[in-house]
């Protein structure tokens, strides 16, 4: 029974551990694409759409980067 529950133990720790990992780097790919977004803007696609700006009530051209 104890022999049970170690390894139950363990492979939930594991797969815990292997998530966070995962989303680690998937958080620091996002970033390092963030990151090269604005240090080189003419590199990235943008989108085409329009958006309503809440400050001035107008419709706006949207310009915002498209990042995974």
């Amino acid at each position: 029974m104890v022999l049970l529950s170690k390894i139950l133990l363990t492979t939930i720790c594991g797969v815990l551990s292997v998530w966070c990992i995962k989303k680690l780097i998937f958080a620091w790919y996002e970033f390092c694409d963030l990151w090269q977004a604005k240090k080189h803007p003419e590199n990235f696609f943008h989108t085409e759409g329009v958006v309503f700006n809440k400050k001035t009530k107008k419709l706006e051209e949207s310009s915002r980067p498209i990042l995974p």
